[in-house]
């Protein structure tokens, strides 16, 4: 980084962050998982964000199992894309 002049202002970028540890769980039964390829999406998108991320964990599951999450942690008895 250059000295500062009084008055500049000057923002570190994020440091490169190693790849996270993905963890994919599939309790549905309706499609196949591409699990290296979620893997693969998941690392792209910490990278592109420049974000320190560790550890993802990422949980696909049943229409009827998201709508039970749904409504037990938002109080929203409906299925939803993401919790």
């Amino acid at each position: 980084m250059l000295p500062a002049a009084p008055g500049d202002i000057f923002v570190d970028m994020p440091p490169k962050t190693a790849k996270p540890k993905v963890t994919v769980s599939n309790s549905q039964r309706a499609m196949r998982l591409p699990r290296k390829k979620l893997t693969e999406l998941v690392a792209f998108v910490v990278a592109r964000e420049g974000a320190a991320v560790a550890e993802v964990d990422l949980a696909v599951v049943s229409s009827g199992e998201i709508a039970s999450l749904n409504r037990r942690y938002l109080a929203c008895a409906a299925a939803t894309d993401v919790l």
